[in-house]
């Protein structure tokens, strides 16, 4: 079996349907044949191997009448799907080898976004020589490491591209409009080529083609056939009151140079006259190769070295373990600082836990400052994004960015990037008007996106703003009422309209694009961004532009939280959704119905949500005024948390939840605490969303959250 292609065999079962008999055995050689073309499939999953599968199954059961036309019917149609691909080629990577791409792929990739930022900072104003050089250096390193690897694609590309800009060193042209093009669609194709190449040895396959590459190496090589020739080249331009670059020379003489030979042989080469560069063509000035070093004045004492930062690279796994031993470090010392054994010993031994305490926390920020990166490349990757779908949209959209230098975890930083994908091409397509429409209204033609980073409290704040239309509240509420979301639509805040934009399949676009409109972007955002125990906030005016606010924890290992007593259980609230804590008086205290209790605040009317009976707990207290509220904030919405006690502020490192959790919806997470034993993390998201599900129930918009 499995000797003749999927093609044949599928002509060959179809010539079966037309030959064999209405019996037994008849639908024995069917079976059979369907055998052979499903053994022809393995290995490479498709509908044509999931059709077959199916058939084969329901052709063990069917009578020989139905059996012929069942494998009749499966025929047509595997007749008109395509035929699945070949199967990669396994290829077994030694350790070296892969030591030596994984040091590539980091290079490289460093290269290229460092190439990005140049070509943005170019296309706003005119190339220097110290980027044209180091662009040129940037495809020329690729070039030479990707040759000793054998990468020949890359090679290629690589190459096209240094000729590009080795043009562009010359003079002979300009890095702007076509040649800068095609240098921003090489970085793209790339990075591209870059993450094949990683999945390939990550999966140990043969690295496949990129057809698109043969195709930009052609138009590559079209460009620079279209450059002028040495002997049409005209005499340097020079700027005034400067001597020019390249100077005319008469050709050097014949040199004799002595080549050591082994003794007693002794042997003269001689070395071939160089020719004279050409000089570039009339309208361009040659650029240098390097910076020059400044000049000395004389009498002047030269300028004092000064020592480069050396670094070590260090496997991120090991990195991670060490993080995570630390934490638990420190839940023993501080298990040991509230031991009741060590309670009452001396005042020397307390000063030295104290100490030990001191070290502890100082040794688990310096490891967590090993884990952290700036968020300078992602932002430089949203720059570049901006403008491609600036471009595809028909819209001149530039990226300001603020903030690039905040770290945050590097983990984070990874999974921050495709949440700000979908977000600046929303903001692209939906948000920023279109040149016509902005002037009409008095903006400026360029639509404007503000990206920035920052740290607040214990929390990093990413905001991507935009000076486009705003969010359109009516039209989001008519989608809202049309998809069954929400049917009382006027009781509903801002917040909690602009927050429906996150719902799956939600979108108000008139129609679908390559870029956006499908209603998955913005759900992905929330999911990715929840599950970062982040949360996103949205601020929006009407024709003025609108404001994503994405709050996220520092790390995803350690938490600050606020540890709070409800009858004999205790909680950790995340610091990051405190807003308050206060004990009400019974002039703060309302109710509404006979379920929905309300807390005033500075004027403000705040729902208040018990905790005992919502996690079941039994002996707390029921009077507020004797109890305690912490109000927490979530998706703009604050609620009152009724709870007996607030005890500290710890941080603490977080631990999965394992199975067999009761409600474990209410729960983001467990914690070891001071005194050894287990807090749950509540998932203050999921409690203020009760109150609104209750308000929804009573206004009967709560059935789609019960069919969820």
């Amino acid at each position: 079996m499995g000797t003749r292609s999927p093609a044949a065999l599928i002509e060959h079962l179809a010539g079966l349907v037309l030959s064999v008999d209405a019996d037994a055995t008849g639908v024995a050689e069917l079976d059979r044949g369907l055998a052979e073309l499903i053994d022809s499939l393995q290995g490479a999953p498709s509908a044509q191997l999931d059709l077959s599968l199916e058939t084969r199954r329901r052709l063990a059961s069917a009578q020989p009448l139905d059996a012929i036309k069942l494998v009749s019917d499966a025929v047509v149609v595997l007749q008109q799907q395509p035929a699945p691909a070949a199967a990669p080629k396994r290829v077994v990577r030694d350790s070296e080898t892969l030591e030596l791409v994984r040091d590539f792929l980091e290079e490289s990739g460093d290269g290229l976004a460092n190439a990005d930022e140049m070509l943005l900072a170019i296309e706003a104003s005119a190339a220097t020589p110290d980027q044209v050089n180091a662009l040129f250096r940037v495809f020329h390193t690729i070039k030479g490491v990707a040759g000793f690897l054998e990468l020949s694609e890359i090679v290629s590309l690589s190459h096209a591209t240094e000729s590009v800009m080795n043009e562009v060193r010359d003079g002979r042209c300009k890095l702007a409009g076509e040649s800068l093009e095609l240098v921003f669609k090489a970085t793209a194709l790339l990075r591209g080529m870059l993450d094949a190449l990683k999945k390939a040895c990550e999966a140990g396959i043969e690295l496949a083609s990129e057809p698109e590459a043969q195709v930009h190496i052609g138009r590559l090589k079209a460009f620079l056939a279209k450059m002028p020739r040495e002997e049409d080249a005209g005499p340097p331009i020079t700027a005034p009151g400067k001597p020019p670059l390249v100077q005319a020379a008469p050709p050097p003489a014949v040199v004799a140079a002595p080549v050591v030979q082994p003794a007693p042989a002794s042997a003269v080469v001689a070395v071939p006259p160089v020719a004279a560069p050409a000089p570039p063509p009339a309208g361009f000035q040659a650029l240098p190769l390097a910076p020059q070093p400044p000049e000395v004045a004389e009498g002047q004492a030269p300028v004092a070295a000064t020592k480069l930062r050396e670094t070590v690279k260090v496997d991120l796994e090991r990195v991670d373990n060490m993080v995570e031993m630390i934490g638990e470090l420190i839940i023993v010392e501080s298990m040991l600082k509230h031991s009741r054994e060590l309670s009452t010993q001396s005042l020397t031994l307390r000063n030295a836990l104290g100490q030990l305490g001191k070290i502890s926390r100082d040794l688990q920020n310096a490891a967590m400052r090993m884990r952290t990166v700036p968020v300078h490349g992602v932002f430089q990757k949203m720059a570049r994004l901006t403008r491609e779908v600036g471009k595809k949209a028909g819209k001149d959209v530039v990226l300001v960015t603020a903030g690039e230098g905040t770290e945050m975890d590097r983990a984070m930083v990874e999974r921050l990037e495709d949440p700000l994908v979908h977000m600046v091409r929303n903001a692209c397509d939906h948000g920023v008007e279109t040149p016509e429409v902005r002037v009409a209204a008095g903006k400026p033609a360029t639509g404007v996106l503000t990206l920035s980073a920052s740290h607040k409290g214990g929390s990093i704040i990413i905001e991507l703003s935009d000076d486009g239309a705003g969010l359109d509240r009516d039209r989001i509420l008519k989608k809202a009422v049309e998809k069954g979301l929400v049917q009382n639509p006027a009781a509903l805040t801002d917040a909690e309209v602009f927050q429906l934009i996150f719902a799956p399949g939600f979108s108000t676009a008139a129609k679908v694009t390559d870029i956006s409109g499908r209603g998955v972007g913005m759900d992905v955002v929330k999911r990715n961004i929840e599950g970062m125990r982040g949360r996103v906030l949205i601020e929006s005016t009407k024709g003025k532009g609108t404001t994503f606010r994405l709050v996220l924890p520092l790390t995803l290992a350690i938490i600050d939280g606020m540890l709070i007593k409800v009858g004999k259980e205790r909680y950790l609230v995340p610091s990051l959704s405190i807003v308050e804590a206060l004990q009400p008086t019974r002039e703060m205290l309302s109710s509404m119905g006979e379920r929905d209790e309300l807390l005033s605040v500075r004027g403000q009317v705040i729902p208040i949500l018990r905790l005992s009976q919502q996690l079941a707990i039994e002996g707390a207290r029921q009077d507020p005024t004797t109890a305690l509220i912490v109000v927490v904030e979530s998706v703009g919405k604050r609620v009152g948390l009724l709870v007996d006690e607030v005890i500290a502020q710890q941080q603490v490192v977080i631990k999965a939840l394992g199975q067999g959790v009761g409600r474990a919806e209410f729960y983001s997470g467990a914690a070891i605490l001071s005194d050894g034993c287990i807090g749950l993390i509540l998932n203050v998201d999921k409690l203020c969303g009760l109150i609104t599900y209750r308000h929804r129930v009573a206004s009967g918009d709560a059935h789609r959250e019960e069919q969820r």
